[in-house]
């Protein structure tokens, strides 16, 4: 981190948990072990394995509103990158600020309404930032932008989807180094979780779903949840908000088992 053009390298550990207050911080993103986090109107870049923590420069500082954020790293001019993508405004652009240089650049075009319930903070694969959107004919489209050329793109969903925007959450992640899109939308008297995989990177054809989980609609005990991580044999631990557990599926026994989680 000592290439950064910042106003303050502190040396000593950063504990974002010594704010007082549950909601007082936020991480909105993170790469190669670094953590982008929100603090007091002040962002920061912090490292805990080295404890040291940068504060962005205060240039940055006054855009970090209505907008979802993605730190990344590209290769290519050795630089860590912050974005920053508006979310559901016409005029604001798409920001990129250089760690590097201390730069920020605005590109003025890519506009969509970002539409990912769950995502902490934009999904990153191959260089590239993702997240879904409502389109032309109110249908969810996966749009991207790529760090290294700076470049917007979209990249195709399976018509095997709900990408009709009528979903009660949407969002995109990361697993087993995978693209994966998952949807909770209601189905009669049922809420339904579909999750899909994108097993080869930009092929619509590969778009597989992982699995399917059910829940009554009067319960609601099971979602709203996140997806956090695949293991080998196939299990995935989820995120359940509303119950504070943590879940494993495994979609060959089709069994879903709790595991509170401990403090």
């Amino acid at each position: 981190m000592s290439h950064l053009i910042v106003r303050d390298i502190q040396e000593s550990a950063f504990v974002p948990q010594c704010v007082e207050g549950p909601y007082n911080y936020k991480i909105y993103g993170s790469c190669d072990g670094l953590f982008l986090i929100g603090i007091k109107h002040k962002y920061i870049l912090w490292n805990p394995s080295t404890r040291e923590s940068a504060l962005l420069p205060s240039l940055w500082d006054k855009f970090f509103c209505d907008y979802n954020f993605g730190l990344g790293y590209d290769p290519i001019s050795d630089d860590y990158k912050v974005v920053k993508i508006p979310e559901d405004d016409l005029e604001a652009p798409t920001e990129i600020l250089s760690l590097k240089t201390g730069s920020c650049r605005k590109i003025y075009e890519g506009y969509c309404s970002f539409q990912c319930d769950n995502m902490d903070y934009l999904t990153l694969v191959r260089g590239t930032f993702h997240w879904l959107a409502d389109s032309e004919g109110y249908r969810f489209s996966l749009f991207s932008f790529n760090i290294l050329n700076e470049a917007f793109g979209e990249l195709p969903l399976s018509k095997e989807m709900p990408l009709l925007c009528d979903t009660m959450e949407q969002g995109v992640i990361v697993l087993g180094g995978m693209l994966s899109v998952n949807f909770v939308c209601v189905k009669e008297d049922t809420i339904v979780f579909d999750m899909w995989v994108m097993k080869e990177y930009g092929i619509e054809e590969s778009w597989t779903k992982l699995f399917t989980m059910r829940d009554s609609r009067k319960r609601f005990h099971v979602l709203p949840i996140t997806p956090k991580y695949i293991f080998a044999d196939g299990r995935v631990l989820l995120n359940s908000d509303k119950t504070d557990v943590l879940r494993t599926f495994k979609e060959s026994d089709r069994r879903s088992k709790s595991h509170r989680a401990s403090n």
